[in-house]
């Protein structure tokens, strides 16, 4: 976990409805579908960034 974020988990563990209908996770998603969701969708939009910046080289 990044260690920005473990901070952050002590002073506010998750936010419901953060921006509408974004909801920041907490340590009780972890392991969820919402969590697992949201790991597959930043894996992806890594490894878009990172398959353009390759093109770009």
């Amino acid at each position: 976990m990044d260690l920005e974020y473990a901070d952050f988990l002590l002073h506010a563990d998750g936010w419901p409805a953060i921006l509408q209908d974004i909801d920041q996770l907490g340590t009780a998603d972890f392991g969820t579908a919402a969590y697992v969701e949201a790991e597959d969708f930043f894996r992806g939009m890594i490894a878009e960034n990172h398959a353009e910046a390759d093109s770009l080289a």
